[in-house]
């Protein structure tokens, strides 16, 4: 079940992302944290994706989708483009309560190796949780996924090939899904023009979720798709 959809097709330029009516099913956009100075994500119509007017120096930016998954089981997924050997890194959040407590992954083109990542911010404090090399072309998906029930998983997709994993505890509440860029990582990242999204969604996991412990108790030959573990 799709909670938040968008493709930000819009009839006329949108000057900040939290001005935005959701095309497709939601509420809105709210800025959850921006650094003093930072760009505000724009949508312009003849694009239709969000967009960064300009160069936002070791600045970052987050925005969150304002509807919360009914079960803390959901995926956050975005198309995203991000500048080629710049340090532009840009990706998605999930669980997030606030601008101090989020997971969030995303691509690192400007890493020479393990430019795809996974952290969490606890309290402010970003720790990693797993990276890998893989190639990100402009516009693949990113796609991440949290569960609470049964084994409690966060995981990455890049279109929609599993490639990170973790078995963190730490993020509990169920809280938003979102987009972010800049220098959450490092200090001295910056988001501009080129960092792009499009076709953003979070989806509700819990069905998914609960017919697959319902099959471990009775086993099957049943083929799963990719909430199967």
């Amino acid at each position: 079940m799709s909670v938040f959809d968008d493709d930000f097709a819009v009839g006329s330029d949108v000057t900040d992302l939290g001005d935005h009516i959701p095309t497709i099913a939601g509420t809105g956009w709210t800025r959850t944290e921006m650094s003093a100075g930072g760009k505000i994500p724009t949508i312009l119509a003849v694009d239709d994706f969000v967009s960064i007017p300009g160069i936002a120096t070791s600045r970052h930016v987050i925005y969150e989708a304002d509807d919360a998954p009914p079960s803390g089981n959901y995926q956050v997924e975005c198309d995203i483009w991000t500048p080629a050997s710049l340090d532009d890194p840009a990706g998605v959040v999930a669980r997030l309560t606030d601008a101090s407590n989020f997971y969030f992954a995303g691509s690192y083109v400007n890493s020479v190796t393990n430019n795809l990542k996974l952290y969490k911010m606890v309290a402010g404090s970003a720790t990693l949780l797993a990276e890998s090399n893989d190639t990100f072309a402009d516009g693949d998906t990113l796609k991440l996924q949290v569960y609470s029930s049964g084994v409690t998983r966060v995981e990455l997709f890049l279109s929609d090939v599993s490639k990170l994993t973790s078995g963190d505890t730490d993020l509990t509440s169920i809280g938003l899904g979102g987009i972010w860029a800049g220098n959450l990582i490092v200090g001295t990242d910056d988001y501009r023009d080129g960092v792009k999204f499009d076709n953003f969604k979070i989806t509700d996991n819990a069905s998914a979720v609960e017919e697959f412990e319902n099959d471990i108790q009775q086993p099957s030959f049943r083929e799963f798709g990719i909430v199967a573990y």
